[in-house]
């Protein structure tokens, strides 16, 4: 596994914005990370300099035509076959423009071609300075010391006659081309059936609260009509009380009239 900046293990959510999600699985040169909120899931795989990219990634290349790229960063020397030198630079979790800089450039070696075309859109690896096959997983050079040096002293040493570039046909040219788009279809597919089962929850969502709106609304009418009722019914027992209240004042005026008439 190579080193990861830690910067890169705070992913934002894609799918409800939220941040960070929490990794859940390293495997196969991927991380998984869940969303704690809703749950989702997002799968990246780690590149150079320790940057994260989607592991959908490669689908995006569809069907342009592929190239091969070399450079040599760290302790590894990469490899990876994508359609443009700006590709394969963010592949690379390269921060310069390493082919203006002379590290970086397109190379027609067969056994190379064959292997990145193998595996196109990944970023295939071997120790620095050495002569073996490009593969998706590497150990690091035997002699860590020597591997700045050993580069300097192959850069002066009389080159190898370069093997002529084996011969690609056009069905072999497009095979990897085919295999992006039939993945882009996939994952393409998988995303619409995913927008799918969340537009049914928040249809579902929005059914649940209009009906436990329209249920409120109306316990507060009904509330709102009781109460009525209640306030006229105290106002009608206000006023018997005060017309009670009068009679008693007027029983003990008539009553004081007719003491005086008898005496």
């Amino acid at each position: 596994m190579d080193r990861i900046n830690p910067e890169c293990l705070l992913v934002r959510c894609t799918q409800c914005e939220s941040w960070p999600m929490a990794v859940q699985t390293y495997e196969s040169n991927q991380l998984v990370f869940r969303c704690p909120k809703c749950h989702s899931q997002e799968a990246y795989r780690i590149g150079m300099a320790g940057r994260l990219v989607p592991a959908g990634e490669p689908a995006r290349f569809m069907a342009r035509k592929l190239k091969t790229f070399q450079t040599s960063l760290g302790f590894y020397d990469l490899a990876i076959a994508v359609p443009s030198m700006k590709v394969a630079l963010e592949a690379w979790g390269a921060g310069r423009n390493l082919f203006h800089q002379g590290v970086a450039k397109e190379t027609d070696d067969q056994d190379v071609v064959a292997a990145t075309m193998s595996k196109p859109g990944i970023v295939l690896k071997r120790p620095a300075g050495s002569s073996g096959r490009f593969a998706e997983y590497s150990d690091l050079p035997s002699d860590l010391g020597s591997v700045g040096k050993g580069s300097r002293r192959e850069s002066h040493r009389a080159k190898p006659a370069k093997r002529p570039p084996r011969e690609i046909s056009e069905q072999d040219a497009q095979k990897p081309a085919a295999e992006f788009e039939k993945e882009q279809k996939r994952h393409e597919a998988e995303r619409r059936r995913e927008e799918a089962a969340r537009e049914r929850d928040r249809e579902r969502r929005e059914k649940a609260t209009a009906k436990a709106q329209t249920g409120l609304d109306k316990a507060e009418r009904e509330h709102a009509k009781r109460a009525a009722n209640i306030q006229a019914e105290v106002e009608a027992l206000e006023k018997c009380s005060r017309a009670v209240e009068r009679w008693g004042k007027e029983r003990e005026r008539l009553q004081a009239a007719l003491r005086r008439a008898r005496d």
